[in-house]
């Protein structure tokens, strides 16, 4: 009902989501968001909002036209028929007038909300909505739209096959003009050991921390090198990229990590094209292992070995988490919250939590392979204070942090050099790692 009148809202909407640590997660699936009309509605679940995980429970955010949004309390999966009476307070939309480059009305342009709990995907002209739930809306043939009142939005983000443009609500009226701009334009080249690299894959990310939800689709965003090295990215948003790798990195569990290395960050202008040239100064790195005393390799042993960049870990209880944001920056997974866990632990371990996710997200990594002398080599070092790290685990039995044999590290420059030219780092004295380090 109107809160200030008390009489039934004509039409309204229920997104169906589920409680996180982060707050409440939305589904992008069209079946959990139903339009209702007359002021009252009856909804049945019948499975959990949020599959492959024991569930939950429920949470209910109500929409309609000039109103805030209603969000519910957790609804346990076993309590059964659950009644709930809700107002809804009074607010005017905003009406957004979009215009193309040249002034003319953005006639069905995408315009995607930037929300917690909801990921969206942009492709190059428009935003996936194969699962964006109702958070991406259209421009009419004025190329205007009404953004409903909702202080969860924290970006909009306009798209449309001639520009692109991006806005805080904070700054619209209830009337408000977005001009789009160009896109932007991407051409390099990636190079290895001073020659251009054929086969490389490549992928374009959003500058971290831009966006709550927000991301470049991996699919459409990434390349491969062609026979001369050389890639193309032909309609990029007009602001910060990070162009990345994603490098497999052993752990000393003995499992891997797809972890993102960043190639290069290049701030793309409206319709420009932006020349990049990857790797062109990074070296060579080789290097052997000195065992410490009492130590001798030994046949059958799984040795690992990679040089990245001196970090402290997180705690181990937050591995997976991290892990899991490093996987797909844009989505944070964390386990369902423990009924008896105060809200003020819950915040505290988001915190912690972010800070692991921002220190695991700067970190480089290059992984070592061994050659049949017993050296170990990586490629595409760029020069800067480094720490290798080694592993090792017994090849007969589960991987796991009980089978671990030992681990060591050695801290090394790789100074400037001649481009693509190969340091050789000689024997390294190695001495044990401190308890607790993830890689």
């Amino acid at each position: 009902t109107d809160a200030s009148t008390g009489k039934p809202i004509p039409r309204f909407r229920l997104v169906c989501g589920w409680p996180e640590y982060m707050g409440p997660q939305w589904s992008t699936l069209e079946r959990f968001w139903v339009s209702f009309e007359g002021g009252a509605f009856r909804h049945t679940l019948e499975e959990p909002v949020i599959s492959d995980t024991p569930n939950r429970g429920y949470i209910f955010k109500i929409e309609a036209e000039d109103y805030a949004p209603f969000i519910s309390r957790v609804i346990a999966p076993d309590e059964g028929e659950v009644r709930l009476k809700i107002e809804l307070q009074p607010r005017q939309a905003a009406t957004i007038t979009v215009l193309l480059p040249d002034g003319r009305p953005a006639v069905n342009a995408d315009v995607g909300l930037d929300i917690a709990g909801v990921q969206l995907r942009l492709l190059p002209g428009g935003f996936d909505r194969r699962a964006s739930g109702g958070l991406v809306l259209s421009t009419d043939a004025e190329g205007r739209v009404r953004l409903q009142p909702d202080e969860a939005i924290q970006k909009i983000v306009v798209i449309h096959a001639l520009g692109y443009a991006e806005a805080v609500p904070a700054e619209l009226g209830v009337e408000s003009t977005i001009r789009l701009q160009p896109w932007g334009r991407i051409e390099g080249t990636c190079w290895s050991r001073g020659k251009p690299v054929a086969g490389r894959e490549i992928e374009l990310r959003f500058a971290r921390g831009d966006f709550n939800t927000i991301c470049l689709d991996f699919e459409a965003y990434r390349t491969t090198t062609d026979a001369q090295g050389q890639f193309t990215y032909a309609k990029v948003p007009p602001r910060r990229l990070n162009l990345v790798q994603v490098v497999l990195t052993p752990l000393t569990n003995g499992f891997q990590a797809g972890i993102e290395k960043t190639l290069a960050t290049v701030d793309v202008r409206p319709g420009e094209t932006t020349q990049v040239e990857l790797g062109k100064s990074d070296r060579t790195v080789v290097l052997r292992l000195r065992w410490p005393a009492g130590w001798q390799r030994q046949p059958g042993w799984r040795v690992g070995v990679y040089i990245g960049t001196p970090t402290a870990f997180p705690p181990e209880e937050l591995v997976e988490e991290v892990l899991d944001f490093i996987r797909n920056p844009s989505i944070l997974t964390t386990p369902p919250i423990p009924p008896e866990e105060s809200r003020r632990n819950q915040q505290e371990r988001m915190q912690s939590l972010r800070q692991n996710q921002a220190l695991l997200s700067s970190v480089r990594l290059h992984p070592l392979k061994e050659s049949s002398d017993g050296s170990w080599t990586a490629d595409d070092v760029p020069p800067g204070s480094y720490v290798v790290r080694v592993f090792v685990h017994g090849t007969n039995s589960p991987a796991g942090p009980e089978n671990l044999h030992g681990r060591f590290e050695i801290p090394v420059v790789v100074p400037d050099g001649a481009p693509s030219s190969t340091l050789d780092l000689g024997d390294l004295p190695l001495t044990e790692s401190p308890p607790g380090a993830l890689f």
